[in-house]
């Protein structure tokens, strides 16, 4: 098999370039459902629930907002602080695929002290080991994958939560999307990553998908090492599409995410969109929702962003594992202390 070059010079084998998550995404959600269906919990009626987390963990939070559909206010909260909000009668759901992001594990010693309702999921780390020292329910995720990759892990153990709270069943949701994953066209995708294999990217979609689109535009960043972008419809009607009045933008590539049932008025703004921009971007194409559940159409965005994302990375030659920047961040960080800090305020709290 031959090998791509990067910018810098150095040889890819072609092996390396498209994960095997993707390649075998079927029977991964088939053990990440497997997985989810044993989690226990000892706690129930939340006035809320609050997804806490970061990057490529944090985001399955998004998902399931995004799927959700309930009774109760779903938050996502990324960073250091929970939200105002959070108190005894909230559960905090912390999602770490390491164990050991900072942001995360500052809000679950916050969640602690709060006396929220916590539940952990993570492979590992600072995480798990100090939920088992407070006593605090997990699920502990398969190791050796990247934080994007174990994505379905992650997903489908937050989703259950919701199911083992008895606020609602999604079984169908995720029976169909299994069913379907074979009729993807990732031939589409093909293509599409070759239009815009040398464009900055822009991703339009509806505010029902909120989380699809962050995960993609994530996706673009981490695996394909490009600089990406999302806006929502119908808010970038009220203020983006002002932008291609005068200016074009050639090196620009627009993605729209579509839904086979959205609202007419959706439809409508886009297409009014498109006929707007076609003339100032490079290109525009479009990936669009399999399925009739809201879980299969939010997963079946979700699996054809993740190819695209390693579908570009082969064509530029990327290691789509490597993520130096992040990496350099996180060691230079180091020098605060801030996660032994959180230690002796987890050994106090005991």
């Amino acid at each position: 098999m031959g090998s791509l070059t990067t910018t810098q010079g150095h040889p890819v084998s072609r092996a390396i370039c498209m994960s095997n998550t993707i390649q075998n995404y079927r029977k991964i959600c088939d053990e990440a459902i497997q997985l989810a269906n044993t989690i226990k919990l000892n706690f129930s009626n939340p006035e809320r629930i609050i997804f806490a987390g970061m990057g490529g963990s944090g985001i399955a939070g998004n998902l399931v907002k995004d799927v959700a559909d309930l009774d109760i206010p779903i938050e996502v909260s990324k960073g250091y602080t929970l939200p105002s909000l959070a108190n005894s009668n909230s559960l905090v759901v912390c999602i770490s695929y390491s164990g050991n992001t900072e942001e995360t594990l500052y809000q679950f010693v916050e969640a602690v002290k709060r006396k929220c309702a916590i539940f952990s999921i993570s492979s590992g780390g600072k995480l798990l080991e100090w939920s088992k020292k407070l006593d605090i329910p997990f699920v502990q995720l398969p190791s050796g994958y990247e934080p994007r990759e174990a994505l379905p892990y992650l997903f489908f153990s937050a989703l259950s939560i919701l199911e083992k709270l008895n606020l609602k069943d999604y079984s169908s949701g995720k029976n169909e999307f299994l069913n379907l994953m074979e009729k993807i066209d990732l031939k589409r995708i093909d293509k599409i990553a070759n239009d815009i294999k040398d464009s900055l990217i822009f991703i339009y979609g509806s505010t029902e998908f909120s989380g699809v689109l962050r995960r993609i535009k994530n996706e673009l960043n981490e695996n394909s090492k490009l600089i990406a972008k999302v806006e929502e419809l119908p808010e970038l009607n009220h203020n983006e599409i002002v932008g291609y009045e005068i200016f074009s933008y050639p090196n620009i590539s627009v993605i729209f995410l579509r839904d086979v049932d959205e609202r007419i008025e959706i439809s409508k703004r886009i297409e009014i969109t498109k006929n707007i921009i076609r003339d100032k971007v490079r290109n525009i194409n479009e990936i669009w929702t399999y399925g009739k559940s809201k879980l299969s159409k939010v997963m079946s965005l979700v699996y054809q962003g993740a190819y695209l994302s390693f579908k570009l990375a082969e064509l530029k030659g990327i290691d789509w594992r490597r993520t130096k920047t992040i990496d350099r961040i996180k060691q230079e960080l180091k020098s605060l202390n801030t996660v032994e800090k959180m230690e002796k305020e987890i050994e106090h709290i005991r």
